[in-house]
């Protein structure tokens, strides 16, 4: 017989997206509302659904705690609504881990069921892995083939028109209904044919895709801490055949295998009282934590990975402290305690050469002045000396000359005295004419 297990996005205390009047978690309530009955019609289909005002890690225990198994071909589907800036519309898909696997296989199914059916647009089926959490939780931590569904873009008109009248919800949950009896190799109204027993393929695939972050990995006995280890007080355990008198059961579904009552869905004035974080308290605890710790904003994968692990505070900031990331920051708090100190030696060295400098720019002006003195007076020196030279000189012309006029006036009569010896030979020119 093959198993399925329906569930609603969101919860009481986490209403999901809110675009003006329209809230995520009740337009996920109405579509599982609807689609609940119509597979209770097949009774080769045992079917559950997770009651409602569970958070995130206490629906994956449900899940996981109700005996059904990838191996066995049970599945478990989560309907969610998107919302955008307006621009975006249609129907997506997440699927767990990446590559050809069953959780691929269910999600393409149900995917091209409903858009076939509502109208919507068909985007993809996409791998947790490339979602900004880098994994999510509903179809990476559960045992059984899971599938995340976006039906439709509430901020989008064409989608909220849909989501937004009972006939568009109708044809939403008929095209999940569809999708779901292709998985099993069944067609609308085939109530007695007997479902694919097996998956037609392998459950897993790259499992190992992500990565956590810090970069270390959490032991492996470490993982179900994690998780809460019991179900809030008046939830039924999936295991269990009687319903608490707290937690009224609903009226059965004409069809509904009778050994396995199908799971109620709890009235608000009736649900439990939880002191769950919202995702949005969890993810500021993070962050704290994240600059508490290692000093910077958390990233979208370390982000994703804490929010869905849904790890206590103790838990989380001791894998931090233990990180290798933690252990760098503690290695260059060391490091810069060193080469501060180098730094502040550097520092006085270099303090102490610029007034060394200093003096020695002072005594270096000092002989600058000096010389250029010295200067000055060697030249002032060349100036008298050349000056003293033409006196001299002029002087010694002077005496020259006075010496020669006084020779001149020795030979009388005042004239030179080459004029007498000049006449003297003409005088003896003309006695010898004679």
């Amino acid at each position: 017989m093959a198993r399925v297990i329906i569930s609603a996005g969101h919860s009481p205390t986490d209403k999901g997206a809110v675009v003006g009047d329209l809230v995520e978690y009740d337009l996920t309530r109405r579509i599982v509302d609807e689609l609940e009955p119509m597979l209770a019609k097949y009774p080769k289909l045992e079917l559950k659904r997770i009651p409602e005002g569970l958070s995130l890690p206490q629906k994956i225990l449900w899940i996981n705690q109700s005996g059904y198994t990838g191996e066995n071909n049970d599945i478990a589907v989560e309907v969610h609504i998107n919302d955008s800036d307006g621009t975006e519309e249609g129907v997506e898909c997440w699927q767990a881990e990446r590559g050809d696997n069953a959780s691929k296989d269910l999600c393409t199914k149900i995917l091209d069921a409903v858009c076939k059916e509502s109208g919507l647009k068909k985007r993809s089926v996409k791998s947790e892995y490339d979602h900004q959490f880098r994994r999510l939780g509903y179809v990476h931590n559960t045992q059984t083939i899971s599938g995340l569904f976006e039906i439709g873009y509430m901020d989008h008109p064409k989608d909220k028109e849909i989501l937004t009248s009972d006939a568009g919800i109708k044809k939403l949950a008929t095209g999940i209904l569809k999708g779901i009896l292709a998985y099993f190799g069944l067609k609308e109204g085939e109530v007695n044919k007997d479902p694919i027993a097996k998956p037609a393929f392998p459950v897993h695939t790259q499992p190992d895709q992500y990565s956590v972050p810090f970069g270390i990995t959490p032991p492996a006995d470490s993982a179900p801490s994690t998780m809460p280890s019991t179900m809030p007080k008046g939830v039924a355990s999936p295991y269990s055949s009687t319903t608490p008198s707290s937690y009224p059961m609903r009226p059965r579904v004409q069809g509904a295998v009778p050994s396995q009552p199908i799971m109620p869905t709890m009235p608000m004035s009736s649900a439990p009282t939880m002191s769950v974080a919202t995702p949005q308290e969890k993810q500021e605890e993070i962050t704290r934590l994240y600059q508490k710790v290692l000093g910077r904003n958390p990233d979208a994968a370390g982000l994703g990975y804490y929010a869905n692990s849904q790890m206590s505070e103790a838990a989380l900031m001791k894998m931090m402290v233990e990180s290798q990331e933690h252990q760098n920051l503690i290695k260059a708090a060391k490091d810069y305690v060193t080469v501060k100190g180098q730094l502040e030696r550097l520092e006085r060295e270099i303090t102490s050469l610029r007034s060394r400098m200093a003096d020695k720019d002072s005594e270096i002006q000092s002989l600058s002045a000096y010389l250029q003195e010295k200067s000055r007076e060697l030249s002032q020196m060349t100036e008298e000396r050349k000056a003293s030279t033409s006196e001299d000189n002029v002087e010694k012309a002077s005496r020259e000359n006075g010496r020669m006029k006084r020779n001149d006036n020795s030979h009388g009569n005042g004239t030179p005295n080459h004029k007498p010896k000049s006449f003297g030979v003409f005088e003896m020119v003309k006695k010898l004419k004679k």
